[in-house]
């Protein structure tokens, strides 16, 4: 499994954002589920704008964010939720919480943990370095 820190130069939630949505439009393939963990309301506005940015081409997603949606689409390609477990059998999960992915159990292929320069977002995200380390995988840092 892989592990990686993207550092934005950046402090904003909506560069943030915005950085997520291109990504997943350039990764975006039929044969890659990909899985964008983050908080309910970041989760909403990710959505939004992948149906407005996706306008020329179409990436299959849904945003599942309370217990009745959980299940709904289990195979779609891009599958945005604020439920850590359910995103764990997924080729690539991006990460925006503020909790490293538990992966004790079940792990996705890769992770990449998306960082901004916000303060709170980089004390949270050394955290997170510290956690996978401990775990005995070595996170990588690519900028952004």
């Amino acid at each position: 499994m892989k592990v990686s820190f993207r550092i934005l130069n950046t402090n904003t939630d909506e560069e943030l954002i915005n950085y997520i949505v291109d990504f997943v439009v350039k990764e975006y393939s039929s044969e890659k589920k990909i899985a964008i963990l983050a908080e309910q309301s970041v989760a909403k506005i990710v959505d939004d704008k992948l149906w407005k940015d996706g306008e020329d081409v179409f990436i299959p997603h849904f945003c599942a964010i309370n217990s009745t949606e959980y299940n709904k689409y289990p195979n779609v390609p891009v599958f945005i939720t604020d439920n850590m477990f359910l995103v764990l059998d997924h080729d690539l999960l991006i990460n925006i919480t503020n909790l490293p992915v538990n992966i004790a159990k079940k792990a996705p292929k890769e992770i990449i943990e998306v960082v901004d320069q916000e303060e709170n977002r980089l004390a949270v995200s050394r955290k997170k370095y510290v956690y996978y380390k401990q775990l005995g995988i070595q996170p990588t840092h690519e900028k952004g």
